[in-house]
């Protein structure tokens, strides 16, 4: 478990991974920020270090939520700590590769040029 945040309420079967990523741009402060993603039968849920949700005491929030809901894969994100909906919730249907449109072949996406992640 990392030191950084509260402990999750996790159930068997559960993934827990321990990440961070490096802020941007023009920042005062380029210190690594620490990441955690839950990984659960119900969804991923992603915690970033300082921020929260609405209904989460302070360093158990998680801001940012997948999971499939009515058969199509969603992104919930609480981007204003005071608000207990959502709000943010995103339909990833567009995003399905069998939705990928036909172009020219010169405009073709390379395997090799993508930071894509490979199954």
């Amino acid at each position: 478990m990392s030191e950084e945040f509260k402990p999750w309420s996790i159930n068997k079967g559960d993934k827990v991974f321990h990440t961070q990523i490096s802020p941007q741009g023009n920042v005062s402060d380029p210190k690594p920020i620490p990441v955690e993603i839950c990984s659960t039968y119900s969804g991923i849920f992603i915690r970033v270090k300082g921020y929260g949700d609405c209904s989460s005491a302070d360093g158990y929030g998680c801001p940012i939520w997948i999971e499939f809901y009515e058969g199509k894969l969603m992104v919930r994100l609480w981007s204003d700590i005071n608000n207990e909906d959502p709000t943010n919730s995103v339909s990833m249907e567009g995003a399905l590769e069998t939705a990928r449109k036909e172009v020219a072949e010169t405009h073709k996406t390379s395997p090799v040029k993508s930071a894509r992640i490979e199954p």
